[in-house]
């Protein structure tokens, strides 16, 4: 067994932390439906799907799905380029989504040169699992992520407002983005 005891000085600075871990959660959950609200008016912006048996969300990370068809083919990294000019730290997804998703990591090759798994499972098992589980919709999911950090959703509405501010202003001049760069 392994001892996962916390050090009294880690212990204090959690203590800290849980004095504003409440308010934090509520801010980063309201800041996430105004907006989720504001981005659903921009074409080729798919917020998050919200379900109202859920009342708080904790938020590590927010994202939406970005459909460049809308914006002209304009590449989900020029899309982030942009966002990065006008202000807003922008990514591709969190871990996995960032490359690919986790059907096509070489986690699950590892595991199947392993001789645990050639010992339970056929070679023609493990050589046909690919083709068999393949994942289109999270593929897409994959190639169309985009989003925030926590933290920005720590900001304040005028921050919110400046994402979507930021988003629609891409939108609107995503012709000029479409252009060679100089």
């Amino acid at each position: 067994a392994t001892k996962c005891r916390m050090a009294e000085y880690q212990a204090a600075i959690l203590l800290m932390q849980m004095q504003t871990v409440e308010e934090q959660v509520s801010r980063r959950s309201e800041n996430a439906a105004y907006l989720t609200s504001k981005l659903r008016e921009i074409p080729g912006i798919v917020p998050r799907a919200d379900y109202p048996e859920v009342t708080h969300t904790a938020f590590y990370y927010y994202g939406f799905r970005y459909k460049k068809e809308k914006f002209g083919g304009l590449s989900r990294d020029r899309l982030l380029a942009a966002l990065d000019a006008e202000g807003i730290p922008a990514s591709k997804g969190l871990g996995v989504i960032e490359s690919r998703p986790m059907n096509k990591e070489g986690l699950l090759q590892d595991a199947f040169a392993s001789k645990a798994y050639q010992k339970i499972y056929s070679r023609e098992k493990l050589a046909n699992y690919p083709a068999e589980n393949e994942c289109p919709e999270s593929d897409q999911l994959c190639e169309e992520t985009v989003g925030f950090h926590q933290r920005v959703l720590l900001g304040t509405k005028q921050d919110m407002d400046d994402i979507c501010n930021a988003v629609l202003k891409i939108y609107e001049n995503h012709p000029r983005l479409l252009e060679p760069l100089k």
